[in-house]
């Protein structure tokens, strides 16, 4: 732990949610935060859930609903993190004028804002992102480099991305891997390492989001035979590949 961190006031960690959001998204990032309380038996972080009027959301798939810990209404004066989980349901909130003002409204009192995969949809549509350099999904990266509309840079590669304030994380499980990176910055990469180690997880990945999305953004076939040859391809870049 940092010197002169202390658990007497816990960091607020808040998630705001919304109908089909992804649960892992959701869960995932949290349950990090969790674990750091768990692991040094101090109430280091104060997780929370927040949804626009307080009451349950169905999260994407509807085997779950959430009920979140209070309403945007209700949130603390000050807020440590606010992150805003993915989705499909994403597109819909961006859409969403009470879900976008309350970011903008929120924005003022937080230390730091974010997002979890396709949140930053949500985030961009508030406008408190504009400027800054934000990650997401690997396929929602695609489809926002191609809107000249977009007022953020889009890193498609990157796992996280601290831009200052403004931290955002590519698709779903990498909520763990920003949550981790941020309690790294909090208490320390002990701590960080020990919440990774009881997750099973590594607390770095060497690679970016190209190494899961090449396969699935290119044209697949449905035929098996030209597959192989595109999955050579794929994974001999460097062989010789003409016709002959």
């Amino acid at each position: 732990m940092k010197a002169g961190a202390s658990w007497s006031n816990p960091r607020t960690v808040v998630m705001l949610v919304y109908p089909q959001v992804a649960s892992v998204d959701v869960c995932g990032a949290l349950e990090a935060f969790n674990l750091a309380n768990f692991l040094t038996g101090h109430r280091l972080y104060k997780p929370i859930t927040a949804s626009i009027d307080g009451g349950p959301v169905t999260v994407a798939g509807g085997f779950l609903k959430i009920q979140p810990t209070c309403s945007c209404k209700e949130l603390p004066n000050q807020i440590d993190l606010l992150l805003v989980g993915g989705g499909p349901g994403c597109f819909i909130a961006a859409q969403d004028k009470e879900i976008t003002s309350w970011i903008r409204k929120l924005e003022p009192y937080c230390t730091r804002m974010g997002s979890v995969c396709t949140g930053s949809t949500v985030l961009l549509a508030s406008g408190v992102v504009d400027g800054q350099r934000i990650a997401t999904h690997w396929l929602e990266a695609i489809r926002l480099k191609a809107d000249d509309t977009v007022a953020a840079r889009v890193d498609e590669d990157a796992i996280f991305v601290n831009s200052g304030k403004f931290w955002t994380s590519a698709g779903m499980l990498a909520g763990i891997d920003l949550a981790l990176a941020l309690i790294e910055a909090d208490h320390g990469r002990q701590l960080a390492l020990d919440i990774a180690r009881f997750m099973v997880l590594v607390l770095r990945r060497q690679s970016g989001q190209s190494q899961f999305s090449a396969h699935l953004s290119a044209d697949i076939t449905d035929d098996p035979r030209i597959r192989r040859v595109q999955l050579h391809i794929w994974e001999n870049p460097g062989d010789d590949h003409s016709l002959k």
